[in-house]
């Protein structure tokens, strides 16, 4: 008897299944030891305080991890030797609009092209104090000229603008043309008078008739970015090199040089330059957003992210979306049923037969369907909300704490630790970590069944203070060099830190 098409289809489905559901591994996906004991605690304490906390791969006795790569210690050397030495053809740097095109070869020649026409125009010394304000996407040729950069977000107003105008006196600003009228109105409102020049990233028919004016009559000379980059290119300056991004990666979920990073934060987010600084380092590539955030999704559907990181407001967000649109369906509630009682037997599924029929479509719609990792800060409103992505999109998702201070980063949760606690991970292995007693909020070290109190962290990220505010940097870290974060916390059995509330004077100093 002869089978029709329907009838091949049919068996094939079928098969299909039958292979996926003995495909899937019946142990979990890392030993539970592991995950039960995620920190090396010390042994002393101090009265009022709780015991130091490491990574238990940097235990307390031992030098915390500075770098991972010795040749590689500064954003410079990590675009050599990751980026432009390893993989020179390969796709660096790309937008929507020019197809994803820019290969770190042809990032270098331009750097180097605008880096030197940015100091022969400007009169810039290298390895100086001179500031450069980057009120645009991206600062790399600053880095190759050992310049120091203050990001700014293009959502800043002009007051704020004005203010880091006054505390810094940059006498250099690249902006776009949307942020070149509030860059303008700050330098005339600005005391200090220092700003001089404003590269315009564009061309010289981008700029305005009204803009030269009001540059004019600020003192400021304006130029385009296409001026500056020939300016260099008649006369190349050499690159002068200036004088960590830490947490535990198992093998087989190594970032590599065929990962890709969507990139929507701005710049002046911190945790977007580690970013950055991670996919150059491993010679992978960076596609940047269409500039409307609202857009993030369907730029993710065209540059297919390997790697996605966001602010829990953003995945909040788009959660609902995927709710209102999904979850009503039979197969998306029967699905995530299923696949939550696996997760919560320590598995991640991302090929079973509930991929298939609807979770696949999800991941193309929403993500562009390459997402393999998705990183997140902490999120007080919402412990599950971690569990729901990794249900959803069948990736890893990293959640972490950290603060600018001490660049983006203290604390990840490790890869294939898939519990809802609501942790955030145990120290990284730059930096240690301590409570201390808050008791006008009722926190103690000694409290039971867990330590709790503010957070303290010291290491290599920590930063070396506020510029121009010593008075401020002193109230923030002690002589110890430790820095107090505002965020009171709870260390769990296993080592995981857990936060719990905010201090209200430090209210506005806002975690990454």
């Amino acid at each position: 008897m002869d089978l029709d098409t329907l009838s091949f289809i049919l068996l094939g489905s079928i098969g299909a299944v039958a292979y996926l559901s003995l495909n899937n591994s019946k142990t979990p996906d890392v030993h539970p030891l592991i995950l039960n004991g995620q920190a090396d605690v010390s042994r002393i304490r101090n009265a009022g305080e709780s015991a130091i906390y490491r990574c238990k791969y940097t235990p307390n006795g031992q030098p915390l991890f500075s770098c991972p790569d010795r040749s590689a210690r500064t954003l410079y050397d990590i675009f050599q030797q990751g980026g432009l030495k390893n993989n020179a053809q390969a796709n660096f740097l790309g937008t929507r609009a020019n197809g994803g095109k820019g290969a770190y070869e042809w990032v270098a020649k331009r750097v180097n092209n605008f880096g030197s026409g940015l100091l022969n125009i400007a009169g810039l010394k290298t390895k100086s104090d001179e500031v450069v304000g980057i009120f645009a996407p991206n600062s790399a040729a600053a880095h190759h000229y050992s310049l120091v950069t203050v990001p700014l977000d293009q959502h800043d107003t002009v007051s704020t603008l004005t203010h880091v105008l006054n505390l810094t006196g940059m006498t250099v600003m690249v902006v776009s043309s949307r942020t070149l009228p509030a860059a303008l109105a700050a330098a005339s409102e600005a005391s200090s008078r220092a700003l001089r020049h404003v590269i315009v990233i564009g061309t010289d028919e981008d700029l305005r008739a009204d803009d030269r004016r009001a540059a004019e009559i600020a003192g400021i000379e304006l130029r385009s970015f296409e001026v500056v980059e020939k300016a260099g290119e008649s006369a190349p300056v050499e690159n002068v090199a200036p004088a960590g991004f830490l947490a535990i990666v198992p093998p087989n979920q190594k970032i590599t040089a065929s990962d890709r990073h969507l990139s929507y934060l701005s710049l002046a987010h911190v945790y977007e330059r580690v970013t950055i600084g991670v996919l150059t380092y491993v010679g992978g590539s960076v596609a940047f957003y269409s500039g409307d955030v609202s857009k993030v999704l369907e730029d993710a559907q065209e540059a297919k992210p390997t790697i996605f990181t966001s602010v829990p407001k953003i995945l909040h967000r788009v959660q609902d979306q995927i709710i209102k649109q999904y979850g009503d369906s039979f197969l998306y509630k029967k699905g995530y049923g299923n696949k939550q009682a696996l997760l919560r037997q320590g598995r991640l599924v991302n090929d079973d037969m509930w991929d298939l029929l609807v979770f696949r479509d999800i991941r193309t719609k929403f993500f562009g369907g390459q997402v393999r990792v998705l990183v997140t800060s902490a999120d007080l409103t919402n412990a599950k909300t971690t569990e729901f992505f990794r249900i959803v999109l069948g990736s890893q998702v990293i959640q972490g704490y950290g603060l600018v201070e001490a660049s983006a980063a203290v604390t990840a949760t490790l890869f294939n630790d898939y519990s809802s606690t609501g942790a955030v991970g145990a120290p990284l292995p730059c930096n240690e970590i301590k409570l201390i007693d808050l008791p006008e909020l009722g926190y103690r070290a000694e409290d039971v069944p867990n330590p709790r109190g503010e957070i303290l962290v010291r290491g290599h990220n920590v930063f070396k203070g506020y510029l121009g505010d010593e008075e401020a940097t002193r109230k923030v870290i002690d002589a110890d060099g430790w820095l107090r974060t505002g965020q009171v916390g709870e260390v769990l059995p296993n080592g995981t830190i857990r936060i719990v509330d905010r201090k209200e004077n430090v209210a506005s100093r806002l975690p990454q």
